[in-house]
């Protein structure tokens, strides 16, 4: 008698057992554990180019075309999109699983290299690029308001605020923000941002405050976009940040506002402030900023010194503001 022969033999046992796999195979389906978001991570490179006061038209037909026309000479892409806003575009390059990532972005470096010539020359940088995981991608962004606590209260940004205006005052053209700072670290990021603050009225009893403009430069470029050279941690040195253009008039009884910080994310990418090479990092590190105020410096009149935080020190006060890593 072999195996088959006892289920021929036996109908009834033959039904019953194939009855009990199959409460069985249904019963375990059910407890199977199953990943929404399955940890899978793709070979991904995300390529950043900047052209300030660019329309997103602009930046689409200038910027965005000639760079993918140069990507898709590169082999084992999958999927290849791009996002054009003002004055920025974002192209985003998947490959297929089993492309080396290290590999793709050679290929991508070169390609950049290749469509230099056929980018604008008024580009502020070159394209960068780095490596990021889909699956690292925030499912949604939570943002938090406050109407009580401004955020020129934060202690990590530097705000520069003139008195009421006693009479209009018109803003057109570049904006450039000139620093003597020092850092803690090798490399790290300085903003600014230009604003007109409304007063109280009736439709915003607390005030207003409009954005104008803003900037930002990477110390280890504050000298030269074509060479990098790092900061010496503590050593003070001159810092200037490119605003985009800008066409305001600041009406009587406003007052013209200066903040300056260390970073503005997601507005731009935050920096590891540890001086390895960009997009090829492998930590992060916190950056004490300090703007060093002397005694006896002039000052334009109208714009009063930094707001306080902190302590005063003997011969010169100081204003501490940390970057995020």
């Amino acid at each position: 008698m072999n195996f088959c022969e006892l289920f021929i033999r036996r109908p009834v046992m033959t039904i019953l057992v194939m009855a009990g796999i199959l409460i069985f195979g249904l019963a375990s389906y059910r407890l199977l554990p199953v990943s929404t978001l399955p940890n899978v991570d793709f070979p991904t490179i995300q390529v950043t180019a900047e052209l300030p006061g660019a329309s997103p038209e602009t930046m689409a037909s200038a910027v965005a075309t000639p760079l993918e026309k140069q990507f898709s000479t590169i082999s084992g892409i999958d999927e290849m999109s791009s996002v054009s806003g003002q004055g920025v575009t974002r192209i985003t390059i998947q490959f297929a699983l089993d492309r080396d990532i290290d590999a793709a972005a050679q290929d991508v470096n070169s390609a950049i290299a290749s469509a230099a010539r056929q980018l604008p020359a008024t580009m502020s940088a070159p394209p960068a690029f780095r490596k990021v995981n889909p699956a690292d991608f925030p499912v949604f962004y939570l943002a938090l308001t406050s109407d009580t606590l401004p955020l020129s209260t934060r202690n990590d940004i530097l705000v520069f605020q003139t008195s009421p205006l006693d009479e209009d005052l018109e803003v057109v053209g570049p904006v450039t923000v000139k620093l003597f700072v020092s850092s803690s670290a090798p490399d790290t990021d300085f903003t600014a941002k230009l604003v007109d603050v409304y007063p109280p009225s009736a439709d915003y009893p607390a005030g207003f405050d409009l954005n104008l403009t803003d900037g930002i430069v990477r110390a280890r470029y504050r000298k030269s976009l074509e060479k990098a050279e790092l900061m010496k941690p503590g050593e003070v040195t001159e810092v200037s940040i490119e605003l985009y253009p800008t066409a305001n008039l600041f009406k009587k009884g406003h007052r013209v506002r200066l903040d300056v910080s260390s970073s503005n994310f997601p507005r731009f990418d935050v920096n590891p402030n540890t001086g390895e090479p960009l997009n090829n990092h492998r930590r992060t590190a916190v950056a004490v900023n300090t703007r060093p105020v002397m005694r006896g410096a002039r000052r334009r009149r109208g714009w009063p010194g930094p707001r306080r935080a902190g302590p005063r020190r003997s011969g010169r006060s100081r204003r501490h503001r940390r970057s995020p890593p």
